[in-house]
């Protein structure tokens, strides 16, 4: 059996219309990938829903170890990306949504019994929801042929309902004007600021969700940042040489 190994390699904007794709390997070949990025970005082409994006293809036994799937949005236009392999061993990846999308798949497969073809892609969560994961991380030692589904299912992302203090709408979240965010793996919550500390945009969405106003920042922008100082008579923090004015 002849053994390939790839290695601390980056594949970015491979495209295959028929077969193949970054790696494409043929039969009785064990094949090792190891801490490599496979990158996929939107762009519009004219044969768009003819093209089958494989980020990898393997008719071998192929082990995966510390790679990188970077997927990209399908809210303007479908782009899945295809992982097909006939003996998957071992699968070691994470893959990598853009924030506040989760990660949708579905078996593709044309001939289960020789090999199992998964599409994967990032979606957009129903207006009023979003996705609190945009990374899910997969490690699994595979005992069977054909079950990488059953792994992602393990690791499905999912939809959550909009938090008080936040706009969800279109596959984004954003935090309303006076609110404060602070995000962890599990949830992301919003808490009103005093006045004039957090982000006042006119009524308009704020860039991060945890902007600050008047050169502020911290917890609830209680702080004022560095090189500047309280002002007496505004939310403000003025640059210390108007303090000593």
């Amino acid at each position: 059996t002849i053994t390939v190994l790839i290695c601390n390699n980056m594949f970015k904007n491979n495209i295959a219309y028929r077969s193949g794709g970054s790696i494409q390997i043929g039969k009785r070949i064990y094949t090792n990938v190891k801490h490599c990025v496979f990158v996929y970005k939107d762009f519009i082409s004219q044969d768009m829903l003819s093209i089958k994006r494989l980020f990898l293809a393997t008719l071998g036994t192929t082990e995966i170890f510390n790679c990188s799937f970077l997927l990209s949005s399908t809210i303007k236009i479908f782009s899945p990306i295809l992982l097909s392999c006939e003996d998957l061993q071992k699968f070691d990846a994470k893959f990598i949504c853009p924030q506040w999308l989760y990660l949708d798949y579905k078996d593709t497969a044309i001939d289960t019994v020789v090999f199992e073809t998964v599409s994967l892609s990032c979606k957009a969560c129903p207006n009023f929801m979003y996705s609190v994961q945009s990374v899910m991380q997969l490690s699994h030692q595979l005992k069977h042929k054909t079950n990488l589904s059953n792994v992602i299912k393990l690791g499905k992302m999912s939809c959550v309902q909009c938090p008080f203090g936040a706009e969800c709408l279109g596959g984004s979240l954003r935090v309303k004007s006076g609110f404060w965010g602070i995000k962890d793996e599990s949830i992301t919550k919003f808490f009103q600021c005093p006045d004039g500390y957090c982000c006042e945009n006119d009524g308009l969405s704020c860039p991060d969700i945890d902007a600050c106003n008047g050169n502020r920042e911290g917890v609830l922008c209680g702080s004022c940042s560095l090189g500047y100082t309280l002002s007496i008579f505004s939310a403000n923090c003025v640059h210390n040489t108007q303090g000593k004015n």
